[in-house]
């Protein structure tokens, strides 16, 4: 008996959807492997730009001559290397232990002796205090009565001088200071350290120090982000005798310091931080940070120039939802970039915006720039583009006179 032309044999339509489906998977899986690709080939051109200033030259040599041997001699007396809250998002093995103990770090090791730095005054070591940031111990003991609380980035964390050069060091000097600033954070960083701390301090004043680099759109895939904003990620316990890390970052800790031993070689401070470096390395870029940055980036320069970025803005209202007027002063400060180190042609327009945000809800707004400017290059690290012990003088100095009367 012959088929109609018209019939059709069972099962070739679900033969045709299956062929389809799997046409787009491969097609879309082709794709996103590209995207990734993309996202590779971006980061190395934009890292290639950067190489080819004058400052990234003296970096580099400075790496090479300085950096490695100094890290090796500290690696060799028992230091290690700062767990940055933003290698969580950048290392796979560290994020593996962050969503598997539930947590998510916002300071390195507690009670550890670290490296850090060098801009050409020797490399930076450091022994944390019980929460892992860059203070003596006993602050805690003063948490109820406390001068000043700093947060932001690596110019509050004090990179790269003696700590009695930093920020703190030179404040703590007359006053009673304490220094939740680590290297790396950014305006979602800081937003999860004020809510995780301020509500357990005393204290009469807050300073919100932000930099050139916090001026960008909101990273809505952040794991902090989701931790702090999402979700009420644990971190505090409080028992009669004072606060204490929960027990699941006190876990995560211990399991995070072997796989922070991989980043103890003296290339670098994070080498590899797993044993696949390849597919470690390479897993960074699954999730196009680069391509999501640059279009965050472009998208951003299409608004207005003085417009704050919202994560900015929540910073700055979430300390001054914790620091209350007027029992507490919050203080909104501002370093500017250096024009040698790391130009930056909107860093003004952002001064601006924060100045002008500071103003409409009423908190002190600090800019440096005039004195920063001022001292001209001197101002900055003689090879990096941190502070030099004079630009952290004057930034203290302006600090000190912004909460005290």
């Amino acid at each position: 008996m012959k088929v109609s032309q018209r019939e059709t044999v069972p099962g070739s339509k679900s033969m045709r959807l299956s062929l389809w489906l799997a046409a787009y998977a491969v097609m879309a899986v082709f794709v996103y492997g590209m995207l990734v690709i993309g996202d590779f080939i971006l980061a190395r051109i934009q890292e290639r730009s950067q190489g080819l200033s004058a400052g990234a030259a003296i970096e580099a040599q400075r790496v090479m001559d300085e950096d490695i041997p100094q890290r090796a001699a500290a690696i060799a007396e028992g230091f290690h290397p700062i767990l940055y809250p933003t290698l969580v998002e950048t290392e796979p093995a560290l994020m593996a232990l962050a969503q598997r103990f539930g947590v998510a770090p916002l300071a390195s090791h507690p009670n550890t002796p670290l490296y850090y730095c060098n801009e050409g005054y020797g490399l930076l070591t450091f022994h944390t205090d019980r929460f892992g940031f860059r203070n003596p111990d006993a602050i805690w003991n003063e948490r109820d009565s406390l001068d000043l609380v700093l947060i932001g980035d690596s110019f509050v964390h004090g990179a790269c001088v003696p700590t009695k050069a930093s920020i703190a060091g030179r404040l703590s000097q007359d006053m009673t200071v304490l220094n939740l600033g680590i290297g790396g954070n950014s305006p979602v960083h800081y937003v999860a350290t004020a809510k995780t701390f301020l509500p357990h301090v005393t204290t009469k004043a807050v300073a919100l120090v932000f930099y050139a680099n916090d001026n960008g759109p909101p990273d809505q895939g952040s794991y902090y982000r989701r931790a702090f904003f999402e979700h009420d990620t644990p971190y505090l316990t409080v028992t009669r005798d004072g606060l204490h890390l929960d027990e699941a970052l006190t876990e995560f800790y211990s399991a995070a310091t072997p796989v922070m031993e991989g980043a103890r070689g003296a290339q670098s401070p994070v080498m590899s931080l797993t044993h696949c470096r390849i597919c470690a390395r390479g897993a960074k870029y699954l999730s196009l940070p680069t391509i999501r940055k640059t279009l965050g980036e472009m998208i951003g320069r299409s608004k207005r120039r003085d417009e704050l970025p919202a994560d900015s803005r929540l910073a700055i209202d979430t300390v001054a939802a914790h620091c209350p007027a007027p029992d507490c002063t919050t203080v909104v400060a501002y370093i500017p970039e250096s024009p040698f180190w790391r130009p930056d042609p909107r860093a003004a327009a952002y001064a601006s915006a924060l100045a002008a945000y500071a103003a409409k809800i009423g908190v002190t707004f600090v800019d440096t720039t005039p004195k920063i400017r001022a001292l001209g290059q001197d101002a900055y690290a003689s090879k990096g583009p941190h502070l030099s012990p004079e630009g952290y003088a004057f930034v203290a100095a302006a600090l000190r006179d912004a909460v005290r009367p």
